[in-house]
């Protein structure tokens, strides 16, 4: 039924049960983990993904995403860990570590911007890869996967600002969590007003992607600041 929406275990472990793939590819179905992803797809949408996506193994200490390259995909957890870790004023810090049904490398491939982290695995495991085309060719079917992954797109961005930016820097990892609920997603136009000199402020407002202009009136007429 299109209107549905399924959990994703039963018809992934169906679908990697009958997927054709060598043993040493194949995910164990008996430990697939819950993906949040999946559980808010249509069922069509949840089957139509499935078929195209690819099943990789994954060993501890690969480089699976590299800071600053292009990316072409997007990888789901489907066993193992991963560690997520940014260079911040020449150092490696890790901004997060990932198991079983998370998912990672959606922003470069949405925003079409380099990787923003790189991401090692921290144990071995298995992952499902969702190359662009593939996402492209769902979306056209089913645009319902493109509003779930903005919104895991928008969380994700907000949230690697949090633990990098220094403004945040005083808060720890459960006061950054609840600043994170308290933030309501905004999309501007080229040309829109943030925030009008004179006026009193409602808000504190975080630029996740984009550029903006700060503009002040002088004596000798408006001036650009930064």
């Amino acid at each position: 039924e299109a209107g549905s929406e399924v959990s994703g275990a039963e018809e992934f472990a169906d679908f990697l049960a009958d997927d054709g793939a060598a043993p040493a590819h194949r995910v164990d179905v008996d430990k697939l983990p819950p993906i949040p992803l999946f559980s808010e797809l249509s069922k069509n949408a949840f089957i139509d993904l499935l078929e195209r996506m690819d099943v990789r193994p994954m060993t501890e200490g690969d480089i699976i995403v590299t800071e600053g390259e292009t990316g072409d995909s997007f990888f789901i957890i489907a066993s193992g860990q991963v560690r997520i870790e940014k260079t911040v004023e020449g150092k490696v810090i890790q901004l997060a570590q990932l198991g079983d049904g998370t998912f990672f490398g959606e922003i470069a491939l949405l925003s079409g911007a380099p990787r923003t982290a790189s991401v090692v695995a921290a144990t071995d495991g298995e992952m499902l890869e969702i190359s662009r085309a593939t996402l492209d060719a769902v979306i056209a079917d089913y645009p319902s996967v493109a509003q779930v992954l903005q919104r895991f797109y928008k969380q994700r961005l907000l949230s690697n600002l949090l633990n990098t930016s220094k403004i945040f820097k005083a808060f720890d990892k459960e006061q950054r969590k609840s600043l994170i609920e308290m933030f309501r997603s905004r999309e501007l136009a080229a040309g829109e007003n943030i925030l009008t000199e004179g006026q009193k402020g409602d808000g504190l407002y975080v630029l996740l992607s984009g550029r903006a202009k700060v503009i002040k009136t002088l004596p000798g007429g408006p001036k650009e600041l930064a």
